[in-house]
């Protein structure tokens, strides 16, 4: 896939987070390039106290830098080879070709010639894979059972050793990169991108089509595009670009042997790393006006900075940003909103390469704030002033240092896929003793350094973005043809934004009290693996469970508020949405400090009621849960900012028709069956006649009836989760007990039914659905080895072979535990009733194989699936959810997974094939949904299929499911 700006940031970073978890997915601090020095191996990484895997630093003879990771206690494996060259290197008449040759490196090598074996072989080992092109990178990864690294690894290799770039395959993978591209073609944030690479230097490569189509990719006279792939390859997929990262179950030392084995033949042409030295600007300060496709509204400051790599110890752009997209009491986000004309912000680097980068400030604005971008500029330049006066302190360092310190110690696994991916990018930037310590440094406080950076938030040195329906464009973007117009910013309107103004509510944080303090982990874990119903003296449901398997002292205490009122209209849905957004508003300046010393919290509202989740060091969680429970009992209703919520919330159910088309194919499955269900235009028209008055009423009325559950999991003792639902039993003393039934699902007769509907969207989409019997633990079972045993072959068959399109998947789609398989295809050209007949096609043709299979075979399947099921927790919170799911579930043994296992092992090869028959040939309970774009005509109904509308639906139904 191709990926928006560099390797660093794809969208604006709203400093929301603790610093570790922010940093996981960035790699815009790293360090100095090309820090591995020596052939001699290491083991010298620095590493949190708490991480017991072992690591290993090497060189390979080739100079490919490698790190092998030993965890014996990994079910999954997983590695990343990452190579320092990407779409910034593409030729000038070769747009595209670094991602163009990305895609083309899955699709056979001289060892493993066959289009979809590599694919076909992590499907079958319980893996998944997948592999991005960035400005200056290009990164490959994969995952699979344990058991299976040396053999996935081989395949892996051979991308690097011996792609064939078969011709028959370069010519259809074309369509598929077009087909990426035009999938993208009304996304907002692409558009947006598009407009600010269109605004950058003509000379820098950053201002080149990255993404690539059936146009940049065309053979021409004498120069055939499968030429150019050759060449690239051969300059750029050179042994010293390239960092490996790989981590399994064997010990180090098997690991460097068994890399050594594996990745020693790729050639090394002692290859020189890309530098992009030309400016990224040359014309600014420019404003720029463009119109999206939803309706958003956004004001986006880009300033071009010096590049940030080699500062990756101190953070000046961290500590910058920290301040800028503070969120709490005095911030910037305080003011505008109190003035009406925010209701967000987001402070972060956009662009980042060796040479340079882009620090980038967007705000998201309010209807009256569209018209406000003079006196916005002016409170964030007087905010940038207040930083260089009275904001460089080193106090302030040292408590972002801390919190970063914090966050090594106690840091929080992430899947073992993205970790090696990860990994591999930093390498490229940082020493390798310091790949995993770099994101958490903070070493020292450097005033000068700091402002060097400060003193580039210039208005003289800006380009400045304006999103919003109705701004007046005269342009369009070569590719996307993203609508804009353009003009210089002059000097009185940037001497009127420097003027010195004060501006009294725009302070600087205080200091943050929410740091923790009680880091002590509890000795020992519960004497049981799974969560215990605790006596709480009421009517409220504890589950508790103490767990310090993580080795931190965070814990996750949730609880639910069950209303039958939620659900019962949309205007109840609207009123229950704003009713959240009220009181995350009015918590959002105590909470934000909070968030940024690892204690967060979401408040949510779902088809049962509101859902709270406190997660984090669980030293001050009684203090944020107390504030919360204020807020909920005694919302704080005004006028402004209800008006505020209000567009919010009609603007989001209005994008949400605007999604790209085969999200709303899928959607519409679930929404078609699903009872009760609002659709967005229901609740948009809901929510227009809402008063203040109607959402007191129901607030106070919401808390009148609850059923309520808890649960406590983590470094919690008893006492504590018990006081702690006292709490909340006090705050809601006065509530009667209620019964809250789940939503239901309607049963699908023995027949196909067609619902088609239109989007704005050029692309086609179509989901076909397959819906199970009945709910029994042994049908789910049963359906997830059917999406097991054909998701990898539909890939390949519909994609790559036919070319129908980019996004081509089958999933599994369980609704209320209702088992189902859905088909899925977007596509830029072929109509969604011929869509739904080359799946009907590919299930028919499809039945040889199944009928073909062996028992070897099918447990091959079986053990992948299986393993992907019992795949360890990476953190505490993916076991609290999982817990929270099955509570929701009523599954009080919390084995839902082990029921499922144990189904799926019971499954015999007779068993598997007349499901195969019996679901998806000779009586299948199919629903298809098909869009097409506004232009068209209705589209054409396939044979044997019933078009229908919602109101049709349930007179071609069996009923609803039961328990």
């Amino acid at each position: 896939m191709s990926k928006p700006f560099s390797t660093a940031i794809t969208t604006p970073q709203k400093f929301l987070k603790p610093l570790a978890l922010l940093l996981t997915f960035t790699l815009a601090l790293a360090g100095c390039a090309g820090q591995f020095q020596t052939h001699s191996p290491t083991r010298d990484i620095e590493k949190s106290a708490t991480d017991p895997r072992d690591y290993l630093a090497f060189q390979l003879d080739n100079q490919l830098n490698v790190l092998v990771i030993s965890d014996p206690d990994a079910d999954k494996a997983a590695a990343a080879l990452s190579v320092a060259v990407g779409s910034g290197s593409d030729p000038k008449n070769r747009e595209g070709l670094a991602h163009f040759l990305e895609h083309m490196l899955f699709l056979g090598t001289e060892k493993y010639p066959q289009a979809d074996a590599y694919q076909r072989f992590i499907s079958e080992h319980g893996g998944s894979h997948n592999a991005y092109t960035a400005f200056d990178e290009t990164n490959y990864f994969f995952d699979i059972n344990a058991t299976d690294l040396q053999p996935a690894l081989d395949r892996f290799a051979q991308f690097f050793i011996a792609p064939l770039f078969n011709e028959e395959y370069v010519e259809r993978e074309k369509h598929a990169v077009h087909s990426e591209y035009q999938s993208k073609i009304r996304d907002d944030s692409r558009l947006q991108y598009d407009i600010f690479k269109t605004l950058s230097n003509p000379e820098h490569p950053f201002s080149q089509f990255s993404v690539g189509s059936l146009e940049t990719l065309a053979d021409q006279p004498g120069d055939p595009v499968r030429d150019d792939l050759l060449n690239f390859y051969r300059s750029h997929y050179s042994a010293n670009l390239m960092t490996l990262v790989v981590l399994g179950k064997q010990s180090t030392a098997e690991l460097q042997q068994l890399v050594t084995e594996t990745f020693s033949d790729i050639a090394n042409y002692n290859s020189a790393r890309p530098e992009f030295k030309q400016p990224l600007f040359n014309q600014l300060p420019l404003q720029v006006n463009t119109q999206p496709n939803k309706n958003l509204r956004r004001l986006v400051f880009n300033f071009p900075i010096p590049p940030t790599r080699e500062v990756y110890q101190t953070k000046p752009t961290y500590y910058l940003s920290s301040l800028l997209g503070h969120e709490g009491k005095g911030s910037l986000l305080s003011y505008l909103k109190q003035q009406g004309w925010a209701d967000s912000l987001s402070a972060g680097i956009n662009f980042e390469s060796d040479q340079q980068a882009s620090l980038q400030i967007a705000i998201g604005l309010t209807e009256a704030g569209l018209q406000q971008t003079d006196a916005i500029a002016s409170a964030l330049f007087h905010t940038i002033r207040l930083i260089r006066e009275q904001g460089l302190e080193d106090w302030r360092y040292q408590e972002q240092a801390k919190l970063a310190a914090l966050n090594f110690r106690f840091q929080q696994n992430s899947n073992n896929i993205h970790y090696v991916t990860r990994l591999a990018s930093e390498l490229h930037q940082v020493p390798a003793a310091k790949v995993l310590s770099a994101p958490y440094q903070m070493e020292r406080f450097d005033r000068d350094l700091i402002r060097t950076y400060l003193d580039a938030l210039r208005p003289d040195n800006l380009l400045l973005m304006r999103v919003g329906k109705g701004l007046a464009t005269n342009q369009q973007t070569q590719h996307f043809n993203a609508p804009y117009a353009v003009k210089p910013i002059d000097k009185a309107t940037q001497e009127s934004w420097l003027k010195p103004t004060e501006i009294e509510p725009i302070q600087l944080p205080a200091p943050n009290p929410f740091v923790p303090e009680n880091l002590v982990l509890l000795a020992g874990n519960s004497d049981s693996d799974k969560p215990r119903l605790s006596e709480t003296g009421s009517d409220t449901r504890l589950w508790y469970r103490t767990d310090t398997s993580f080795d931190a002292p965070r814990a996750d205490f949730y609880f639910t508020l069950r209303s039958a009122q939620v659900n019962r209209s949309a205007r109840n849905v609207a009123l229950t949405h704003l009713l959240v957004k009220t009181i995350n508003d009015q918590l959002n300046e105590f909470s934000y400090p909070a968030s940024l010393a690892g204690l967060g919290y979401q408040l949510y509202p779902h088809v049962r009621g509101v859902s709270v989740r406190i997660s984090g060091y669980q030293d001050k969680q009684s203090v944020l849960l107390d504030e919360i429970l204020k807020s909920l009992t005694a919302p704080q209703i005004e006028q402004d900012t209800f008006n505020r919520h209000k567009d919010e919330l009609a603007r989001q159910w209005e994008n949400s028709l605007k999604q790209k088309p085969y999200q709303q194919s899928m959607q519409k499955i679930s929404a078609l069956l699903t009872e009760p269900d609002w659709s967005e235009t229901a609740l948009i028209a809901a929510l227009a006649p809402l008063t203040t008055a109607d959402l007191q009423a129901f607030s106070k009325s919401f808390l009148d009836r609850l059923d309520i559950e808890v649960l406590a999991n983590g470094n919690i003792e008893p006492g504590t989760a018990q006081a702690m639902t006292k709490q909340l039993d006090n705050y809601l003393a006065n509530r009667q007990k209620t019964q809250v039934q789940r939503p239901r699902i309607a049963r699908l007769g023995k027949q196909k039914l067609l619902y088609p509907f239109h989007t704005s969207h050029s692309d086609h989409a179509a989901t076909l659905y397959v819906q199970g019997n009945d709910k029994r633990i042994a049908t789910r079972a049963r359906f997830a080895l059917l999406n097991q045993f054909l998701s990898a072959p539909f890939y390949h068959e519909l994609r790559t072979r036919q070319q129908l399109g980019y996004i081509v998947f089958s999933s599994p789609l369980s609704l209320m535990d209702v088992p189902g398989l859905a088909f899925t295809v977007q596509s830029p050209s072929t109509p969604g009733e011929a869509i739904i007949e080359a799946i009907e096609q590919f299930i028919a043709d499809f039945a040889l194989t199944v009928e073909n299979l062996d028992s070897a075979g099918l447990d091959k399947h079986k053990q992948a699936l299986t393993g992907r099921i019992l795949e360890k927790d990476a953190q505490l919170s993916q076991r609290s959810n999982r817990y929270w799911y099955e509570i929701d579930r009523r599954n009080f043994q919390f084995d839902t997974r082990e029921q499922l296992v144990a189904a799926i092992e019971q499954i015999s090869l007779a068993d598997f094939k007349q499901a195969y028959r019996e679901y998806l040939l000779d009586q299948p309970r199919l629903l298809a949904s098909i869009t097409t774009p506004n232009n068209n005509e209705s589209p054409a109904v396939p044979a044997h299929y019933q078009r229908i509308d919602e109101d049709q639906l349930a007179a071609k139904t069996d009923g609803f499911f039961t328990d």
